[in-house]
């Protein structure tokens, strides 16, 4: 006979399972935040329960609402805590704990994000991917074509081209990290002049803004036969990575593959700006 899972177990699980499926448009990070609510309902001190929401408020702006979530206790808790007290004008209470995460993760992102922290006062907000001078956004035709190497479980390739910044394509790099060798290809329904490609790696209200290729090269070709390489600005916390074409070009594909090992963030992409001339 099966034993019943703890309340509070299965509550937790069911939000892990919100949470897994939010990235593929499957659910909304506000039924996340509904999962972790009601597990906190049932046990006020979960620690997880609170991290979650805690980040999630982060991201969403609501930083006083986020510190009631929230503990300087290390990881990304202390860093979101942080965050936080910086957006709240706290400067002097986030910068010990800036200094002690940069200690304890100097290598990782969060050791980034801190260092950040450190320079000036910081948290995540929203990538401003626009048209530069003399441009216009390129919008997604149903005659694209989009292909990868891989992608986690229900997150599609399409999803990178869907006009969504809260659904994305991404490796499975949950389970296997950011090795030299995974792709990501677009396809034109026929040439178009192009001048910039960019690669959004940190959408639109989620709270996984660490989704980076780490290396990445890029080859476009003009005819679908000829390919040649292009260079590509690195990325970062704030900086997507870009091809940038100068003059613009035609292209018929570009594809983007990466060049390094990196763990433990998988490579996530929740949309592709393609820029060109303005008409």
């Amino acid at each position: 006979m099966a034993v019943a899972k703890p309340r509070l177990q299965a509550l937790i699980e069911a939000a892990e399972r919100t949470r897994e499926r939010v990235c593929s448009g499957a659910t909304t990070w506000e039924e996340v935040e509904q999962a972790y609510l009601a597990a906190l309902a049932e046990s006020p001190q979960d620690p997880m329960s609170r991290e979650y929401l805690g980040r999630i408020y982060t991201r969403w702006g609501q930083f006083e609402k986020a510190l009631q979530y929230l503990s300087p206790r290390g990881g990304w808790s202390s860093l979101n805590y942080a965050f936080c007290m910086d957006a709240l004008g706290r400067r002097d209470d986030a910068m010990p704990v800036y200094e002690k995460l940069l200690r304890e993760a100097g290598g990782t992102t969060i050791g980034q994000w801190a260092t950040l922290g450190l320079e000036q006062p910081t948290w995540p907000k929203d990538l401003d991917i626009a048209a530069e001078p003399g441009e216009a956004r390129l919008s997604p035709s149903e005659h694209w074509r989009v292909s990868a190497w891989a992608a986690e479980e229900g997150t599609k390739p399409e999803l990178a081209i869907d006009g969504n910044r809260q659904t994305e394509w991404e490796t499975r790099g949950r389970t296997r990290p950011q090795e030299p060798g995974q792709w990501f290809r677009l396809d034109f329904d026929s040439p178009l002049v192009v001048s910039r490609i960019v690669l959004d790696h940190y959408g639109e209200k989620t709270i996984y803004t660490n989704e980076w290729a780490r290396s990445l090269s890029a080859s476009i070709t003009g005819d679908g036969r000829n390919w040649r390489d292009v260079p590509v600005s690195p990325a970062g916390i704030f900086e997507p990575a870009a091809v940038k074409l100068n003059p613009a070009q035609r292209v018929k594909s570009v594809k983007f593959t990466t060049t390094a090992y990196h763990s433990p963030e998988w490579w996530g992409i929740y949309e592709v700006f393609v820029f060109g001339p303005a008409k």
